[in-house]
Parts: C-alpha cells; structure tokens; sequence
C-alpha cells in the first residue's frame, strides 16, 4: 500500500511538474535513520517483538502521513474549479440545512 501511495505521489508529481526540496532536511534524514536503527536493533539483535512491531507500525503510520502530506500539494495545485455550488445544490436534494444542524448542535453540549 505504502508503495502505491509512494508511485502515486511520485506520478502526481510528475505530471504536475512538481519537485520535492530535500535542501533542509538533514536532521530528518538523521532521525529517520537512528529510527530505522532502533527498529533494526528490537527487530534482530535483542529480538523483542512487541516492542519491534510498535516501532515498525509507528513507522508505517508516519510515512503514511509524510506521503499524505505531499498527495495533498499535488491535489492542491491541480487547476480544477470549486463545486461548492454542486455541493450546497446536492446538500439541498439531501435535506440538509446547515442553520437547523448548527441550532441541534448548540441546544445539545
């Protein structure tokens, strides 16, 4: 999954025209990599697997996180209009009212 992301983003990118600047990113790397060691370390030397399958889930999480991150400027920077008047138009359809749902909301903390 991480990987598709990754070749998503990485297509997105491209095709957008994109660059990533990785100019100020040395403490991170840093980090990344003492990470990637403690993981290593829990993994195959001490061999404490609950403790080396906290790190590499957390580790998953924040690369998903990271790759979101840089989705989420690719998606941004694609030049299609706004459809706020489709949406409030499908809202209406639905029976949705914004007043009554903010009124619900205050008379029930």
């Amino acid at each position: 999954m991480l990987g598709l992301m990754a070749a998503s983003t990485w297509g997105a990118y491209v095709a957008l025209g994109l660059r990533l600047d990785l100019s100020g990113t040395l403490t991170t790397a840093s980090l990344c990599v003492i990470y990637l060691a403690i993981t290593v370390f829990y993994r195959t030397i001490r061999k404490e697997p609950v403790i080396a399958t906290a790190l590499e889930t957390t580790g998953q999480l924040l690369l998903v996180i990271f790759i979101g991150v840089l989705l989420s400027y690719a998606a941004a920077a694609v030049p299609l209009p706004y459809r706020d008047a489709e949406f409030y138009a499908l809202d209406q359809w639905l029976g949705f009212e914004r007043q009554a749902y903010v009124a619900f909301v205050e008379r029930h903390h």
